[in-house]
């Protein structure tokens, strides 16, 4: 923890005469202190040339938080970087559930319309986890609130994520009151819906 801090810190600080000791970091036994170094090397150092270099090896890191920061790391570097590409689809879709989430959450982090359109794929399995779908509605969110308004309309009728769309669509605000008011008519979906209108701001007063 105290490892992990202090790297917190030097990012927030901008200590750029830290690098060596940061990149030490990434070979550090705990997991947690090998992400926090990621992290902090991309912020104090986003364009430097060596940075790929360090980083690349760390997509075979046996902890799903450390390879998966990794990629993110990688692609706001170099957005068509194939390899952090395949590394999160990859994991996101075979890994075990706290490497698929971490990959998820990556993929919103990182903000692309690749990666909104794979995971509004991933949407389609009817097997899917509630964890993973309601990660997934997240990352949506977060990559493209306006894209997401109709994905997380239809996860109203779905009692493991209805509370999850419902804030989401809370969080975009008062533009989607029309497109939630049908749904109080769908039975499946009303209580997604009210929960929806409960998230949203109160109407302006009106004038006297």
């Amino acid at each position: 923890l105290v490892r992990v801090s202090s790297l917190k810190a030097l990012s927030q600080s901008k200590a750029t005469p830290a690098l060596l000791d940061i990149a030490a970091s990434l070979s550090d036994p705990e997991p947690d202190v090998r992400s926090q170094a990621i992290t902090t090397l991309t912020i104090l150092s986003p364009q430097s040339p060596a940075l790929t270099k360090l980083i690349s090896p760390l997509l075979d890191d046996e902890d799903a938080k450390v390879s998966t920061c990794a990629a993110l790391c990688l692609l706001r570097v170099d957005g068509t970087n194939e390899k952090a590409k395949a590394h999160l689809r990859s994991s996101a879709t075979f890994g075990e559930l706290d490497a698929r989430v971490h990959a998820i959450q990556a993929m919103g982090e990182w903000g692309d319309r690749e990666a909104f359109h794979f995971l509004a794929n991933e949407l389609q399995d009817r097997q899917i986890e509630p964890a993973i779908k309601n990660t997934i509605l997240t990352a949506l969110a977060k990559v493209n609130a306006q894209d997401s308004i109709s994905h997380l309309l239809n996860s109203l009728k779905d009692s493991a994520s209805r509370e999850t769309s419902a804030r989401l669509l809370g969080d975009i605000g008062a533009s989607v009151t029309d497109s939630v008011m049908p749904f109080l008519n769908d039975e499946a979906s009303a209580d997604g819906a009210l929960r929806t209108l409960e998230h949203l701001p109160p109407p302006p007063p009106k004038p006297i």
